[in-house]
């Protein structure tokens, strides 16, 4: 297939997609393998269902376009799949290119596009079409395909195999950085000339390029 749009619903889990089906859209056509939540139903139990896709996972020539690549591959480890194929991820071309300011599921993401969402892979699709020619009009493709992409493989092998903390020191830095935090936001409130919170995209948009009229820029 010269695509897979293999479409997961990842909030925490593979099994929660749609909470009914895993689906496939290959360019041209989109497919449905039903999930069944006991034996009488019609469908696939999770476990076969994830092996039905396993070639078309470990294949290299194929190319991905998923929802959540780290949390992906975090769940097909739990079948011992180790996925070679090329993958793009949505979520992170939507953190960089039309970040909302909060968390967002997929089918939020599909609604947002007003795409239809019981073609989910299809719709897929659609939005990574949409979101790698902004990235490209706003000069972010290296951005995210150099660092932003490679980094979900890093957290990855990160969250796998763990790594040693000093736990005393991670208490004093806290301590330490906590201090300053507080000390910066309250001359950020003194700046603005109000409260404001600085981790919401929306109110320093305010207070930075209406209340105190900098100019736009591009993310670097």
């Amino acid at each position: 297939m010269r695509l897979l749009g293999l479409l997961l619903h990842i909030l925490a889990a593979l099994r929660l997609f749609l909470k009914e089906h895993l689906h496939v859209y290959d360019g041209k056509k989109e497919y449905k393998i039903c999930l069944r939540e006991s034996f009488f139903d019609e469908g696939f139990d999770y476990e076969t269902a994830i092996k039905l896709i396993k070639p078309l996972l470990e294949n290299p020539k194929n190319k991905l376009i998923l929802f959540g690549k780290k949390n992906f591959k975090t769940e097909l480890f739990k079948f011992g799949i180790d996925s070679k194929a090329q993958a793009e991820d949505v979520l992170i071309q939507k953190y960089l290119a039309d970040f909302s300011g909060k968390e967002e599921n997929l089918l939020e993401v599909i609604e947002e596009y007003s795409l239809p969402t019981d073609h989910p892979a299809f719709s897929l699709w659609v939005i990574y079409e949409k979101l790698t020619q902004r990235l490209k009009d706003e000069d972010m493709t290296n951005l995210y395909r150099d660092l932003e992409l490679p980094l979900s493989d890093v957290l990855y092998e990160m969250e796998r195999n763990g790594f040693k903390i000093d736990v005393t020191a991670l208490e004093e830095t806290t301590v330490k950085y906590e201090k300053i935090i507080a000390e910066l936001l309250a001359k950020i409130h003194v700046l603005a000339g109000e409260q404001v919170n600085p981790n919401s995209p929306k109110q320093l948009g305010v207070i930075l390029f209406e209340k105190l009229g900098l100019s736009t820029g591009k993310k670097t």
